[in-house]
């Protein structure tokens, strides 16, 4: 049996979506009753998900607490009080608490709203821990960043039993769409930034304070792609500009792909000189399958020169044609984004690559990658299974490439919640 149920006990908070990438399978190493997770934590779960490991957001709501300056973890509970947390409130008596979460590693602050999908943060060895794992739970709300564990489930699943390995469908569409106004897609809007491959790192700079990144390589075909994807409600003239983050980006040979109207067009920009908003051109946007804005590592550069390819938003804009009128003025005012992106910036298109004499076109445009493979909703990881969250006999391994971990940026504050929170009670967690 994979799940269990208990028929007189009322279900708390709305159902889950599973808290890690779309498609990728992982353990419950500790359930409800297990041998910590008594009292305050009864009803929590561990998931085996490793250090270093994204952790996506399980639910909607507003983070009401985070934490994320602890750099300290261990297998004793005198560091009960030391793991980094990030609370979302879902507005009807309850929340759900994400924990053991590795230092700065979430872009999220107070009062930002939170969907299913969107990154919450990576997994650490903060806090009592014996081996690196997420500890998730529904709570009531009391005032703190830890109250007491409420009976919740999973959509897909009910309630994991220890043992069971549940396979993510949190697997968010995009709901963004190109409307005859302006629409900026940040690379944290859930379904519109797809990512393939795991090796990427978050680091809180750049559009609405962060991008992510990976090494830029010399290979024959890609190793690790991005994908901006967006619908077409307003068909017609749209000028691109994709955001070059200050930090991170030193890849020369970045070269960017518009997929257009059955047409693939290619832009190279030197990353490591062009920063802040950068032109590409202006292309025809037809709502055929397969448009989209893709950025591939392969950009002939060595990965022993440590070149770093960054990912940020991308911005769109509709251009009249003569006699014709969009929703609002393109150049200001009109940004459609859901709050992931300001979508403001320097849109001059000064630095970037739209000279036509380096754009190749072709007619391949069947929403595939050039290697043929189809991009999943999700981004592949490998299923590093085994070991036990709060018991694991692993070494907690941090995600690189090359020996490469990249430093992570405190993100600025950008909301403050109405009340102030008050400090965390003594009933913290064992794992």
């Amino acid at each position: 049996m994979l799940t269990w149920t208990i028929a007189s006990v009322l279900l708390a908070g709305p159902p889950l979506q599973v808290p890690w990438t779309c498609g990728v399978t992982k353990p419950c190493t500790q359930a409800h009753g297990g041998f910590s997770h008594t009292g305050t934590s009864l009803y929590a779960w561990d998931f085996d998900v490793n250090e270093g490991e994204e952790v996506w957001a399980a639910s909607e709501g507003v983070v009401s607490y985070i934490r994320m300056d602890s750099t300290t973890g261990g297998c004793d509970a005198s560091y009960g009080g030391d793991a980094n947390y990030v609370v979302v409130d879902h507005d009807d008596g309850t929340a759900i608490v994400y924990m053991h979460l590795g230092p700065n590693s979430s872009p999220l602050a107070v009062g930002d709203a939170v969907r299913p999908g969107m990154l919450i943060g990576r997994v650490g060895l903060t806090g009592y821990v014996c081996g690196d794992h997420l500890h998730l739970a529904v709570m009531e709300q009391c005032g703190s960043s830890y109250c007491q564990s409420l009976p919740a489930s999973f959509a897909d699943y009910g309630d994991p039993a220890e043992g069971a390995s549940i396979e993510s469908t949190n697997c968010p569409a995009c709901t963004l769409a190109l409307d005859g106004t302006q629409t900026t897609i940040s690379e944290l809007e859930p379904g519109c930034f797809v990512r393939e491959t795991t090796a990427w790192w978050s680091a809180m700079s750049g559009d609405d304070d962060h991008h992510y990144c990976t090494l830029a390589t010399d290979a024959a075909e890609p190793a690790s792609l991005g994908v901006w994807r967006f619908g077409v409600e307003v068909p017609g003239d749209y000028r691109v500009e994709v955001f070059v983050p200050d930090d991170d980006a030193t890849a020369t040979g970045a070269v960017y792909q518009v997929h257009h109207d059955g047409a693939l067009e290619s832009f190279p920009i030197d990353q490591s000189v062009a920063k802040g908003w950068q032109e590409l051109g202006v292309f025809a946007f037809t709502g055929v399958d397969g448009e989209r804005i893709q950025l591939d590592d392969d950009t002939g550069e060595a990965v022993a020169l440590d070149r770093r390819l960054a990912y940020d938003a991308v911005r769109l804009t509709f251009v009249p044609s003569a006699g014709e009128t969009g929703g609002t003025d393109p150049t200001g005012g009109g940004d459609t984004t859901t709050g992931e992106a300001s979508g403001t910036g320097d849109a001059s298109g000064t630095g970037g690559a739209s000279d036509p004499g380096v754009a190749t076109t072709d007619g391949d445009d069947s929403g595939t990658d050039e290697g043929g493979a189809v991009l999943p909703d999700g981004f592949g990881e490998d299923d590093d299974a085994g070991g036990c969250g709060c018991a694991s006999d692993r070494g907690g391994s941090a995600l690189a490439l090359g020996g490469l971990l990249l430093p992570l940026l405190r993100r600025r504050r950008r909301v403050a919640i109405s009340r102030a929170p008050r400090a965390p009670r003594s009933n913290t967690p064992s794992s």
